[in-house]
């Protein structure tokens, strides 16, 4: 006898043939098709794994990327904070960060020249002028002269 009733373990397929009229049996261990599966199934998460240390390492660079002009920024707005007016901070980025940092150092040009402004006026008023001063050193002079 060929054909066994006993079929645990197979995964069968049935065709007939259209032009013969003849039924085809495929008999197929299910070890076979699982183990092919499992090869395939090892192959995507060993694919998703990648993906996922793909994507931490493309964030980390992209983080960094944005959000160094940001801390540059955070540092040079410490320091008018504290005082200093002289801060210079440079982007070449063309994105809204980067004119973010453009108007912050015209901010800070604008603002260096109203001082200067003041202590010009100040300075000239009490007829203290001399052409050996520059707006720094007057500035300097009433920084110290009066806090």
């Amino acid at each position: 006898m060929l054909f066994n009733d006993d079929l645990t373990g197979y995964i069968t397929e049935t065709e007939t043939l259209s032009n013969t009229g003849w039924n085809v049996f495929l008999y197929r261990p299910a070890r076979f098709i699982s183990s092919a599966a499992s090869r395939i199934t090892y192959i995507v998460w060993g694919m998703i794994l990648l993906c996922i240390v793909l994507i931490f390492f493309v964030s980390i660079l992209l983080s960094k990327v944005i959000v160094a002009p940001i801390e540059t920024l955070s540092a040079g707005m410490r320091q008018v904070e504290s005082g200093n007016y002289e801060v210079a901070i440079y982007c070449d980025s063309k994105d809204e960060i980067g004119q973010l940092i453009l108007s912050f150092q015209k901010m800070i040009e604008t603002i260096n020249n109203l001082i200067n402004k003041v202590l010009l006026t100040r300075f000239s008023s009490k007829n203290m002028r001399s052409k050996s001063c520059n707006p720094r050193s007057i500035r300097t002079f009433f920084i110290t002269a009066f806090p």
